[in-house]
């Protein structure tokens, strides 16, 4: 899950996610940033930071991460 939330980061950013968190940069000013609905964006943001914490306990299965892509997609079609 690590993985594919870094992966996620990088496609949300174009950027390393290493490399803006050494330059101190906030994730949600960069999304914001590009194009697209920014609920959306953040959405995606915070689901990609739960992939990515320290305690492999801490993330989310796959099936958890189908379940919340779904549900902000179905928020974003009302």
């Amino acid at each position: 899950m690590y993985s594919f939330g870094v992966l996620l980061l990088k496609l949300l950013t174009g950027r390393q996610p290493l490399l803006m968190a050494r330059e101190d940069m906030d994730l949600v000013d960069v999304l914001v940033q590009l194009s697209g609905k920014r609920d959306v964006i953040q959405q995606v943001a915070q689901l990609a930071l739960k992939f990515v914490a320290k305690r492999g306990i801490e993330r989310p299965t796959m099936i958890e991460v189908v379940s919340e892509l779904r549900q902000i997609h179905c928020r974003e079609n009302k």
